[in-house]
Order: C-alpha cells, then sequence, then structure tokens
C-alpha cells in the first residue's frame, strides 16, 4: 500500500521544495530556488516480471534482488550456489511501477522534469502511457522532459520504468557490432555471463575471478519529478590550484552548473564565493537552457589538507551564492587545499622516468590498498559499512585507496570519508580487462558519464588522480583477434580514452593530472595527447600490475623493481567464521564443490595449496571437518601474510634503491561475498591475518631484512616521516628449542636516518651469523631465526621477524599457551598471553564482530606476558567471548 501525507502543499503562491515522500530530503544534486518544487518519488514501487508470474513490493533506490529477498520469494542471494540458481531473476525483464499525485499548482511551474539518478541499466520509462526516456547507462543521471499534458492534475498518475536484461542487452550489443570486441572473460569457471563490455554497468555485476553474477535490474538510486520556473543549480566543481613560493597560495575557480526553462529570458545574477577568509563575486547572465558560470578567488596561505601520517586532512566550507532579484540559492561544499604533482622525469643515470606523487610539495610513498565494491547489492551498501571500511584502512597505515575501474563510482559518502581521514583516492574510470566499443552512441554516452560524475566528485580533496581504465592498456597484447589487427584496436582505445574522456575530463577539471590506464607507460606528451606505448609491464615508466604464485615468495629476487605497484596479491581463504552462515559442513573442505564453485581463479585453489605445502607441514584437508577446515583457512592466511609482507617490505626498501619505488597498492582490500580472494578483510570486514600484517609492514617506520642473493642478508630501516629517525636496531638469533629468554647472539647498531629515507643498517652473511659460537645451537638454518627490534626512536617501530628456512622444514615445538582474557568495558576485552615455546604466527579468533590490535604475531617464551586488545563493535557478553576465544597456532594444525 501506498501512504500519502495528509497535506499536499500549494507551490502557487509561494513555490517551495516539497516532496510526496514523508521525511525525504531534497534531492542531492540538484539545489531548488523559491520558484522550484520537486515529487520524491522514492519508496516503494511494485516490480512485476515479464510475463506477470511474479509480483513484489519494490523499494527504490534498490534492486529487483533485494526486493525478491524481502518479499520472501528468494533466500539468501549469498547462500551456496544461488549466483545460478537465482539467475533467472537477471535473465527476466522486470517492470518496476508506482501510482503518485501531482500536488496543486505543480504544473504551473514553466517546465517539468523527470530526474533519475541512477537507472540499473536498460530501461524504457513512461508517465501514464507516455514514453518519457530511455536509459543505457548505469553512471548517468538522466534528466527527462515531461510534457505537463501527461500529467494527471486532478488524479493519480502511473510511472512504469520496464528493464531490459542488462545479459539479454549485452548479447544484442554484442550481435549488431561489425567486428569482435573482445573482454577478458572466464565465463564457465566464473559462472558469468559473457559481453559485459557492450553495456555500461557494473562490470563486475557479470562476474570477476573474486566475483559472482547477479546483473540487478533497478532504480538504484534516487528518482523525482522537479518543476522549476528559477534556475536551478545542476552542480558546482571548484578547481584549486597552488603554488608554492615561501607559502602557498592557491586560484579556487568556481564553476557553477545550472539550468534555466526554454522559455526564461536572459537573467542578470550575482554569484559569489567565500571560503576561508576570501571573498569574490561576479555579475553573470543566465540564458535559457544549460549552462555554466564562474567565480575566482584567491586564497593565501591557507591550512592545508595532508594525506594521513603527513599532517591534518583540513577542511573549510565553501560558500557558492547565486543571487537574482527574487531568489537565491547557496550551495555549500567541504573542500581542502593541497596539491598533487604526478612527477615523471627522466633520470640522468638510467633509463626510463620516475613515477611519484608530490603531497603539497612532499614526495609521499603511496601505501594502500585496491578497492572493490563492497556488495553486489548497492542498497546493502550503507554509510556506517563504509566508515568501518575506511576505519580499516586506516587502522592499516594506508595513505592511499585505488577505487578499481570494474566497479562504481563510489557513494558520496565514500569520498567524504576519506576526505575525512585525509585517505588518497585514485580515481578510475569504469572500465576493465576488455576492448570497448567507438560507435557514435557508445562514445556520446561515456562523455555523459564522465561530465556527469566528474562533476560531481570533483570538489574532494582525497581525490588525487583520474585514471582512465583497468588494465586495458596491456590487454592490447591479450587476446588474438588485438595482436593480429593492433591498429585498428589501438585506435579504438584511442578514441575512447584519449579522444573523448581525456577532453571531456578536462572541459569538467583540469586541476587533476589524468592516467591513460593502469597499469600504464604513462604518456609522451600532454597537448596532444600521446601514450607512450610498448610494453605494459615495464619496470622503468609508470606503474605495474604483477602477481606470480610460482617462486618462493620470501626470495625478493624473483620479485620486481618497478617504479610503482598498483596491484600484487595472493589468495587466501576467508574464516570459517565467515563460511558458516552461506555453507553447509560438507562444503567444509577446499576442493568441495561449493569451493570449487567459489574459487574463480585458474587453479587458484591449487595454488593456495602449493603456497601452504611449501611453508607448512600440510595435513590432508579433503575431508569435510570443521577443524581441519578452520585450520586450513588459517594456513591460507599465514601464507597469504608471508608473500605479502615480503613483497611490500620489497618495495618499501626499493624506495632509495635504484629502482626508486614510491608506491605499493595490493590487491585486494575488501570481499564482495565469501570465496578465496586476494582480500585482506573477509566479507563482512572481519580482518583476516593479512590486514594486521598491513598494519605493520606499512607502519610510518619500519625495520625489515631479506637475502638478495641467498646469504647475502641485509637490513633496512626504511622511514615514510618528514623527522631524522635515530634509534638502535637490534638482531637477535633465536633457536626454536629450548629459546629461553637470552638469544643465542645479538648484533646491535646504532643508526640515524634522513626524513623520508630507507637504507641499509646491516650487512653479512646468514652463514657466517651461525658460525662461530652460535654453531652449536644453530648447526643450521632450520634450527633457529632473527628478530628485528628498533628501540630509542620518537616512533614506534613494530617488531620484525625472519625465518632462515621455511617452517615446513623446522621441527617446531609444541607451544602451551595460556590466554587468560579480562573485560576492560563493554566494548574491549584484554587478552594476557604466555607461552613455553615459540609460536609463530599465534592467531586469536573470536565469532564477535571487531578488532584486535594485533594477531597473527610471533609469541616468544620465557619473557613477560603479552597483551592483546579486542575491540567489539557493540556491547559483549564477556562469559560469551571467553568460552569462544579461540587460539591458533602453526603447532596446533598438525
Amino acid at each position: 500500500t501506498m501512504k500519502w501525507p495528509s497535506l499536499l502543499v500549494s507551490v502557487t503562491a509561494l513555490f517551495v521544495a516539497i516532496s510526496l515522500v514523508e521525511g525525504s530530503a531534497p534531492p542531492a544534486m540538484l539545489w531548488p530556488t523559491e520558484g522550484t518544487a520537486y515529487v520524491d518519488l522514492s519508496g516503494p514501487w511494485q516490480a512485476v516480471s515479464s510475463n506477470r508470474s511474479v509480483t513484489v513490493e519494490g523499494v527504490v533506490p534498490g534492486n529487483i534482488f533485494s526486493d525478491m529477498r524481502r518479499a520472501g520469494k528468494i533466500g539468501d542471494p549469498l547462500n551456496r550456489y544461488n549466483d545460478v540458481m537465482y539467475r533467472w531473476i537477471a535473465n527476466d525483464d522486470w517492470t518496476y511501477s508506482r501510482i503518485f499525485p501531482i500536488p496543486i499548482g505543480f504544473t504551473s511551474l514553466s517546465e517539468i522534469l523527470l530526474v533519475c539518478e541512477g537507472i540499473d541499466t536498460v530501461s524504457s520509462i513512461t508517465i501514464n502511457g507516455h514514453l518519457i526516456g530511455n536509459t543505457d547507462n548505469m553512471f548517468v543521471r538522466y534528466t527527462f522532459p515531461v510534457d505537463k499534458k501527461y500529467l494527471n492534475v486532478q488524479g493519480q498518475n502511473i510511472i512504469n520504468v520496464t528493464f531490459t536484461s542488462a545479459i539479454k542487452a549485452a548479447r544484442t550489443n554484442n550481435g549488431a557490432t561489425p567486428y569482435d570486441i573482445p573482454s577478458a572473460d572466464n565465463v564457465e569457471l566464473q559462472h558469468g555471463e559473457p559481453f559485459r563490455n557492450f553495456v555500461r554497468k557494473e562490470q563486475c555485476s557479470f562476474s570477476w575471478d573474486w566475483g559472482p553474477c547477479f546483473a540487478p535490474q533497478g532504480i538504484w538510486q534516487p528518482i523525482y519529478l522537479v518543476g522549476y520556473t528559477d534556475p536551478m543549480v545542476t552542480g558546482i566543481v571548484p578547481r584549486i590550484t597552488g603554488s608554492f613560493d615561501r607559502s602557498f597560495r592557491f586560484v579556487v575557480a568556481v564553476d557553477l552548473y545550472y539550468q534555466l526553462p526554454a522559455t526564461a529570458t536572459r537573467t542578470e545574477a550575482t554569484f559569489s564565493i567565500d571560503v576561508a577568509n576570501s571573498k569574490a563575486q561576479e555579475v553573470v547572465y543566465l540564458t535559457a537552457g544549460e549552462g555554466k558560470v564562474t567565480c575566482t578567488v584567491h586564497v593565501d596561505n591557507p591550512e592545508l589538507w595532508w594525506p594521513v601520517g603527513y599532517g591534518k586532512p583540513k577542511l573549510y566550507q565553501l560558500a557558492a551564492t547565486l543571487s537574482m532579484a527574487h531568489s537565491q540559492i547557496v550551495v555549500l561544499r567541504d573542500i581542502g587545499f593541497r596539491t598533487v604533482e604526478v612527477v615523471t622525469e627522466p633520470y640522468q643515470n638510467q633509463n626510463g622516468t620516475s613515477f611519484y606523487f608530490r603531497i603539497n610539495n612532499v614526495p609521499i610513498f603511496m601505501k594502500g590498498s585496491n578497492w572493490i565494491p563492497p556488495s553486489s547489492f548497492e542498497d546493502r551498501v550503507t554509510t556506517p559499512m563504509l566508515a568501518d571500511l575506511i576505519d580499516s584502512v586506516v587502522d592499516a597505515n594506508m595513505n592511499v585507496i585505488r577505487v578499481w575501474g570494474g566497479g562504481i563510482y563510489q557513494h558520496d559518502a565514500f569520498y567524504t570519508l576519506c576526505d575525512s581521514a585525509g585517505v588518497l583516492v585514485w580515481q578510475e574510470f569504469m572500465f576493465a580487462c576488455a576492448m570497448y566499443p567507438r560507435d557514435h552512441a557508445f562514445l556520446s554516452s561515456v562523455a555523459q558519464e564522465v561530465k556527469y560524475q566528474v562533476t560531481r566528485l570533483a570538489y574532494h580533496p582525497s581525490i588525487m588522480l583520474w585514471s582512465g581504465n583497468n588494465e586495458n592498456e596491456v590487454a592490447l597484447e591479450w587476446f588474438d583477434i588485438t595482436r593480429k589487427l593492433p591498429h585498428l584496436y589501438a585506435v579504438d582505445y584511442a578514441q575512447l580514452y584519449f579522444n573523448t574522456i581525456h577532453p571531456t575530463l578536462l572541459s569538467v577539471d583540469d586541476s587533476r593530472e589524468f592516467w591513460p590506464s593502469s597499469p600504464s607507460n604513462g604518456v609522451i606528451e600532454k597537448d596532444p595527447f600521446v601514450g607512450r606505448w610498448g610494453n605494459g609491464y615495464s619496470e622503468i615508466y609508470g606503474d605495474l600490475h604483477y602477481y606470480n604464485y610460482g617462486p618462493d615468495c620470501t626470495n625478493v629476487s624473483s620479485f620486481p623493481s618497478p617504479r610503482f605497484t598498483s596491484e600484487y596479491g595472493y589468495q587466501s581463504f576467508p574464516s570459517l567464521l565467515t563460511w558458516r552462515n552461506v555453507t553447509l559442513p560438507s562444503d567444509w573442505q577446499p576442493f568441495s564443490d561449493l569451493m570449487q564453485h567459489r574459487q574463480h581463479h585458474p587453479d587458484g585453489t591449487e595454488q593456495v595449496v602449493a603456497l601452504v605445502q611449501n611453508y607448512f607441514r600440510y595435513k590432508n584437508f579433503t575431508t569435510p571437518n570443521a577443524d581441519l577446515f578452520a585450520n586450513f583457512a588459517y594456513l591460507t592466511q599465514c601464507a597469504q601474510s608471508i608473500c605479502l609482507k615480503a613483497q611490500s617490505e620489497h618495495y618499501r626498501q626499493s624506495k632509495t634503491e635504484k629502482a626508486n619505488t614510491m608506491g605499493a597498492i595490493y590487491w585486494q582490500l575488501n570481499s564482495i561475498w565469501q570465496a578465496p580472494t586476494w582480500s585482506s578483510l573477509e566479507h563482512g570486514g572481519r580482518y583476516k591475518m593479512l590486514h594486521y600484517y598491513v598494519k605493520n609492514f606499512f607502519a610510518p617506520v619500519i625495520i625489515s631484512s631479506n637475502e638478495n642473493p641467498v646469504d647475502n642478508y641485509r637490513v633496512f630501516v626504511t622511514s615514510d616521516s618528514t623527522q631524522t629517525i635515530k634509534g638502535t636496531a637490534t638482531i637477535k638469533l633465536w633457536t626454536y628449542k629450548n629459546t629461553g629468554s637470552t638469544p643465542v647472539q645479538q648484533w646491535p647498531v646504532l643508526f640515524a636516518l634522513a626524513p623520508l629515507d630507507s637504507k641499509v643498517i646491516y650487512t653479512s652473511s646468514i652463514s657466517k651469523m651461525i658460525s662461530g659460537q652460535a654453531a652449536s645451537k644453530c648447526p643450521n638454518r632450520t634450527m633457529c631465526f632473527l628478530t628485528l627490534t628498533v628501540t630509542g626512536t620518537s616512533v614506534r617501530v613494530p617488531e620484525n621477524f625472519y625465518f632462515l628456512s621455511n617452517l615446513v622444514t623446522v621441527d617446531l615445538p609444541v607451544p602451551t599457551i595460556k590466554a587468560t582474557p579480562r573485560s576492560v568495558s563493554p566494548k574491549q576485552v584484554a587478552v594476557d598471553l604466555m607461552t613455553d615455546a615459540v609460536a609463530p604466527f599465534l592467531f586469536l579468533e573470536s565469532p564477535f564482530a571487531g578488532r584486535w590490535d594485533d594477531n597473527g604475531f610471533l609469541l616468544m617464551p620465557n619473557g613477560p606476558q603479552r597483551t592483546v586488545n579486542f575491540y567489539a563493535d557493540e556491547s559483549i557478553d564477556f562469559e560469551v567471548f571467553s568460552q569462544t576465544l579461540q587460539v591458533r597456532t602453526i603447532r596446533s594444525t598438525y
């Protein structure tokens, strides 16, 4: 049933913004004047299948899967095989309808528009049987004129949004092309659907190697009618550029986009800007239709917006006011003052160019992860969910997130949270792992998409870069047809990214750099825009993606030494705690049918098992069993942590070596469902072991080590601090058995590290370190290990370790772990830990939602107790917590 307010507001005397849904707010992207009214169409709708056999109440914004679930027609789409079992929903053509009245006086306004902030994806829209418009791009705000004669002023009106399945539309569009336009889709393995590159829709909704295919339909953003006589503001873009000469001076050119009815006369207005105690105004003239006016203000020496770890991310409120004779519009935006330079300068002593980001004149090593959509269903993505994920980013000492090009342009709340937290955003346009059409209709739709999304997002100081796509430059070499006809597909590529996206971007936001792809060698010239074609996996230009699951990942000589790494990673399985709600006990072994169904990466589970077997004494886990499967998941997370730790430390160590590596963005932060993936967070936000390791290897100052080549042992101290770091590093040699509290040998090293520096502070050979007086206790590398600590510094440096041999070769003692929980507060529990033997990768698990301050660490015997804290999301029952606390170690798995 529809719920209508008891009183409709007359707009004939004084036009004010109104809504037909109680409690709703005005739309986010249109700022009304007194000569504007709107009818909010969000809320209850009716959804009907194509043959009318299924009817459910829908909710807008939303999607058909959520509506079916809410109506009890289906279960949890993420349960077991439901991604395939419910494919009929995505294959059907659904119609959404709702009845609405028109308030008194609404049609006396000059023009009426239907505004669709987001339609997913291919649809036809009618009001009272009259065609209003068609949609085919999920990422566009559609604005359709509505003829007043189509509206029933006295009675009810019906709006229908009739969808065509995106899966069907993709097949149809593919069939209409004169030549093959390939995409990198393993449809059979991923249980997905083909031809996603022919529809401007979230690309991973057709499946990916870490996610399912649901390809939902729905009105996923607000929808409303707006009537207006006076101007409407449709967007605002502050283009902020800065220069430095003993102090920072910024120029803020604010572009205000507006719309006036076609019948409007030329209107004089005053456009004024007020920000950071600086003001400016311009007399402007508004003309009928869509237009833009600009006002520029100069701001001297404001407090800067800094990335997390370098200072406060200061935000200022910018007030943009458009004043006319009888009305006024005020638009408020929180902005930040910062400079971002993408530095690609040739070297004098080696081939290639640099690639790094200089923020406010400070060269910053980028530490971060890749962001994928948190859910297949965007109505499930809430602001608290986004806040928790961004908190996880900051908690792990990251300063950047790469919004990957196969998902969506994220919700407004995401960027607002990044602005406030000081998290930088590498923002890609939504194209991934494919060639794309270049017909006029497709390119026009893309231009509209780019203009809308950049207008929506450009004011956020967190966005540091616009990037054209994910892996499409290197994908020119992936397919037989693109290698056979390279010139054809190169022209297609250039037409889309260089001749459509880039100029459209510049027309809205010329204050940021455009990077053509990731990975990419970058550009030779910017005007005209000329890409640097060649080896897309070059280590001497631009950014690199690197995956290699074969070699021993602790052997750093197998890793590249690039200028910047924007993807790298290893898979692991989520914990049994995360699997339980969507599986059956019979599924709980790595090669079960369900686990194979969820494994979308070719030979993925075999690769994960090989990693586990390379590092640990592997038990046969092929029998479905809760304890065995929980141990298996734990070991996969140990192996993932080992590999990401070694690779990430290598990139940070390379900061001041020949490579001049200045970025490490691993794949991936989050998971879209419960499955084996490369993520450091499980679906729902639970930390994998890796995320605790990220917190340590991305700490502002770290001590780390490697052998390159084997037996050539080097210890590094690496700093992201803008201050000099002085302290004492101590390398200690320990035995695994009869460890005691005194090391076999130790090597203290005094060091001083310049700001933003990384250097080798100790060099030796392992064979030398375990010889002499150490030889009796360490006759070979399997008997001992190293710990690395730093004391005497002004910042905390996480303790580190270095195993001289993979633990599969080590006869680890069986530790007796004493874990004593203590209630600190309703949402915090401290756990005191003691052990009588070395316990590497000690991992604590609780079924309660929350996070530990450390986990997966090396617990040493015969020393002071170690205390770790658990911070729960909600108040917890201490007795239940104590009873359900799990402690895992390597020796508890065999």
